[in-house]
């Protein structure tokens, strides 16, 4: 992923339909997602499930390639429109800026773990008092 803003759809099975990028991911169209971004399947997918239950705007932020990433995962009828809004590079520059950048991406990642919805409250057959 580039450290640039982009945009992409999947469709049910999670195959990019769309892309906003003309190199690399574009030849991926009609692929699933998981060739063009090998591993990260197990980090990506709770999310894409999460949005399609609850048909709601899910934010994600996972560590992948050496990059803190943000997205945002909307559904879109039958396809999730995913928006990278965020990526932000591992410092590697020294052992002082790693070791910082590293602390930073914990305490992001620690802060966002994907909260679960609870299911919807059943109707009562009865008025309240």
């Amino acid at each position: 992923m580039t450290t640039r803003p982009t945009s992409f759809a999947v469709d049910a099975e999670d195959r990019i339909v769309r892309t906003s990028c003309q190199g690399e991911m574009a030849a991926f169209l009609g692929h699933p997602l998981w060739e063009y971004l090998p591993h990260a399947e197990k980090d990506l997918r709770p999310h894409f499930e999460e949005a399609r239950r609850v048909g709601e705007v899910v934010t994600a932020v996972i560590f992948y390639g050496g990059r803190l990433i943000e997205m945002r995962i909307a559904p879109t009828g039958q396809s999730l429109a995913v928006d990278v809004t965020r990526a932000v590079p591992l410092e590697l520059s020294s052992l002082r800026t790693l070791a910082a950048s590293l602390s930073s991406f914990e305490e992001e990642l620690g802060a966002r773990v994907p909260g679960r919805h609870d299911r919807p409250a059943l109707a009562s057959r009865r008025a309240l008092p």
